[in-house]
């Protein structure tokens, strides 16, 4: 007798094995998945609702840098076919303000691309001062550009400061012209006929 309920105890336990082996722990693993599943829709619900609410910022830090972007056009030259002129013609102006002899006007580089980048050896002789009011004026211009070499010879020319002659090689860039006036501090700019940009 007590061997027979010592079996069949067995068969119970071996029943509720097979029972939780083939029905609880699948059921158990199902509920895993799904709350697994429920925590990465969480997740991506919480970045949905950041980057809604983040959306006013996100359209105001664009229009800051569309903003300074477009302010920035001011600085450059207006890309065209007459760019090499216009630049040349306004470095000559310059020269000849201050009585400063160009003997020499070469390009010596252009780079094409999304900021165009061009390089002209200028050649030059005169007083030193003038020399000095030049190469001033040309640094203080709104427009961009970058000294990359610069020789010069002194020699006495009876003026206190002495003459000199030499040669500077400057770096310009431009960029292209924007398809709609540009609106910096609520006025509309555009660019004018010697390729800078100007109120309209």
């Amino acid at each position: 007798m007590t061997s027979l309920i010592s079996q069949r105890n067995l068969l119970l336990i071996v029943l509720f094995l097979l029972v939780v082996k083939l029905v609880l722990l699948p059921v158990l693993a199902w509920q895993g998945s799904q709350i697994a599943d429920l925590k990465s829709k969480s997740l991506l619900l919480k970045k949905a609702e950041y980057l809604k609410n983040s959306e006013e910022k996100f359209r105001d830090t664009l229009a800051s840098i569309d903003q300074k972007l477009s302010a920035s056009k001011e600085y450059f030259y207006v890309d065209g076919s007459s760019l090499k002129l216009d630049i040349q013609r306004g470095v000559e102006d310059v020269f000849l303000k201050n009585k400063l002899a160009l003997t020499g006007f070469n390009w010596t580089m252009d780079t094409p691309g999304e900021v165009r980048i061009l390089r002209a050896k200028i050649s030059f002789t005169g007083a030193t001062d003038q020399m000095v009011e030049t190469f001033w004026e040309l640094a203080s211009s709104s427009r961009l550009s970058k000294p990359i070499e610069w020789r010069q010879q002194v020699k006495s020319l009876g003026s206190y400061f002495g003459g000199t002659s030499g040669f500077i090689i400057l770096e310009f860039y431009a960029v292209p012209a924007a398809e709609k006036p540009n609106q910096v501090d609520g006025e509309a700019h555009s660019p004018d006929q010697q390729g800078f940009y100007k109120n309209a």
